[in-house]
Parts: C-alpha cells; structure tokens; sequence
C-alpha cells in the first residue's frame, strides 16, 4: 500500500479532495498520473457499453489490472495457483460488476473493464483489493493486484477496444507498484464532470 487512505469511496465530494489526498505522493512517470488505493470524489458518468461494431471513437473508463509477479507463483505453485486464479477472478469480477463494470476481457491473471464512471472503476477496485487481503491464499500467499483507471477514447473492433485509452490505461497498469491503482490526470478530472483534455 501507499500513503494514507482517505476515509470513503461514496459521492458528494469532488475530485479536489482526490487530488489534495494525493498531492505528496510522487508519481514516476510524468505528471498526469495519480497513485492511489482509494478516492473520495463525485461521479461523473461516462458512456459505457460492451464492444460492439462501428467506427466511431467512444468515451469510456478503462481499467486494466495484473498479478505481480505471478509467472514466479506459477513455477514456484504450479498445483495451488489454479485455485488461486480462480478465487482472484471470482473476488475481481465480483467487484467489477457490484459498480456496474464490465470485465470483458480476461489476461490471464488480470482483467480488462470498461466502467460507467473513472470512480465506479475505483472504488471496485478497492473492494477488490479488500476482499483479496481478507481472503484465505494458502501456500502462494496473497496475490498482490495492481491496476491502471483512464477516461478516454477508444474504438470498438472485433469484441474489443483499441485505440488511446487503452495504450494510456496499459502503462499505467504497468507503471504501478503492488497493491496500487494508478489512475489518470483524465480520469481524476472526470470524477467531478469537468470534461477531461
């Protein structure tokens, strides 16, 4: 975990308090990311539907998450990391779909979603997170989640998405230590409905 929680993930607050509570934490790939496990801002709904046919680029909150270190629990676990996949992806689509995700695409030891809003995606996220350290893991300890939330354009093509956001929403995943969301200068900004650049 990084830096301190802030003390819930409901609406009515607005995206400053988000950026106030992370304003000391320093972020290692640029200036438009934020590193957090949970925020405190208003929602801002954003268009969301399953990948469909068309040409046109949509709007939408991506998340993308991944296991650290997983392909070392496999060759360290081989017998015990299918229960463990198993439990993460029945804990991780759960939240996911508890704030109206969409998981709908599967990594391997992640998850690709789309969200109606940058904090449906994290406060699922954070329920996720919750329910893995409360859950029993057995010989491979905890999986260790990180994630990456973007507000932004991407184009639906063959089941899937492609384009910005997701580029974007990749490195952040990628960028981010175990046990953190890193979340977009796009997303944050879209939390309190100010349209995102």
């Amino acid at each position: 975990p990084i830096g301190r929680p802030t003390p819930t993930l409901t609406g009515g607050h607005t995206a400053a308090l988000l950026r106030e509570a992370l304003a000391h934490w320093p972020v290692h790939r640029g200036k438009t990311m934020y590193a957090t496990e949970v925020g405190n801002p208003a929602e801002r709904t954003s268009a969301q539907s399953g990948p469909s046919s068309g040409a046109d680029f949509e709007y939408l909150t991506f998340v993308t998450t991944d296991i650290v270190g997983s392909a070392d629990l496999h060759r360290r676990h081989p017998d015990a990391m299918a229960a463990v996949i198993e439990a993460h992806d029945a804990l991780l689509h759960g939240a996911i779909r508890a704030e109206g995700g969409d998981p709908f695409k599967h990594t391997g030891d992640g998850v690709i979603a789309t969200f109606p809003s940058p904090l449906a995606a994290v406060r699922a996220l954070v329920a996720a997170q919750r329910a893995m350290r409360a859950a029993e893991w057995g010989a491979p300890g905890r999986p260790l989640l990180r994630a990456g939330v973007h507000f932004g354009p991407a184009r639906a093509r063959g089941g899937d998405w492609f384009g910005p956001a997701m580029s974007t929403v990749h490195r952040l995943e990628g960028a981010a230590n175990p046990d953190q969301i890193l979340v977009s200068e796009a997303a944050v900004t879209g939390m309190d409905g100010t349209p995102a650049e």
